[in-house]
C-alpha cells in the first residue's frame, strides 16, 4: 500500500522510498516481488519509464539478494528448502479460483466467506472498463495489485486446496475493498446525476 500511495510522487524523497520498498519486499517474503511488479506496471501506465526501469532494477537486486544469501550460506541446502517450500504450497490451479472459490479461508478454521468480498470484485470489473476507457491511474492503481496477485497464485504451482492458501487475499483485502467503495460512489454518483438531469428536463407546472 505504502509503494502505491508513492507512486504519484515525483520528489526524490518519494522515489528513493519506492525505490527502498521494492528493493526490500522481496526479502521479506518471496511474494513480495508482487510489490515491484505491480509498481513497474503502473508506472509504465503512466508513461514513466526510467523510473519503471528502476523499480524493476530494484525488485530484481531484492530477488538477487535472496539467491546470494543462500549461496553464502550453504547452496544445496538453501536450494533443497526452496524447492520443499514449493512443493508444500498448493495453490489454485486458476485466478478464478483464488478469487472466487467460497471455501477458501485460513486453514479450516477461518473460512472467509465475505460478501463485501464478492461485491469488491464486481467493483474492480467495473473500474478496469472505465480505467481502459480513460486511462485513467486512479483506478489502476488497486486493480493491478490485484491481478498480479492472481497471475501469482497461478503460476506459483498447480493445486485446489483454497481452503489452506485464502490468506494470501489479506495482501489485497484492502484493495478490493476500495473497489467495492469505488463500486459504490460511482452508482451513487449516477443515481445523484439521474436525478438532477430528470429535474431538469420536468416541465415547469403553471400556477
Amino acid at each position: 500500500l505504502a509503494a502505491l500511495l508513492l507512486i504519484g510522487r515525483r520528489g526524490r524523497l518519494g522515489v528513493g522510498a519506492l525505490l527502498a520498498l521494492c528493493l526490500l519486499a522481496p526479502l521479506v517474503k518471496e511474494t513480495g516481488i508482487l510489490v515491484p511488479a505491480s509498481a513497474c506496471l503502473l508506472l509504465l501506465f503512466t508513461h514513466r519509464w526510467r523510473l519503471a526501469v528502476a523499480v524493476a532494477a530494484a525488485g530484481a537486486a531484492g530477488a538477487g539478494l535472496i539467491v546470494a544469501w543462500g549461496a553464502v550460506v550453504d547452496w544445496p541446502v538453501f536450494l533443497a528448502t526452496m524447492q520443499a517450500q514449493l512443493a508444500r504450497h498448493a495453490t489454485p490451479s486458476s485466478p478464478f479460483a483464488f478469487l472466487m472459490s467460497l471455501s477458501s479461508g485460513y486453514g479450516n478454521r477461518v473460512p472467509f466467506r465475505d460478501p463485501v468480498w464478492y461485491a469488491g470484485l464486481l467493483g474492480l470489473v467495473a473500474a478496469g472498463v472505465v480505467c481502459i476507457a480513460r486511462r485513467r491511474l486512479r483506478e489502476a492503481v488497486f486493480i493491478v495489485p490485484v491481478v498480479a496477485m492472481s497471475l501469482l497464485m497461478l503460476a506459483v504451482s498447480p493445486g485446489l486446496v483454497t481452503q489452506w492458501n485464502g490468506w494470501y487475499r489479506l495482501a489485497i483485502y484492502p484493495l478490493v475493498y476500495v473497489g467495492a467503495a469505488w463500486l459504490v460512489i460511482e452508482i451513487g454518483r449516477f443515481v445523484v446525476l439521474s436525478g438532477r438531469a430528470g429535474i431538469r428536463r420536468r416541465p415547469a407546472t403553471a400556477v
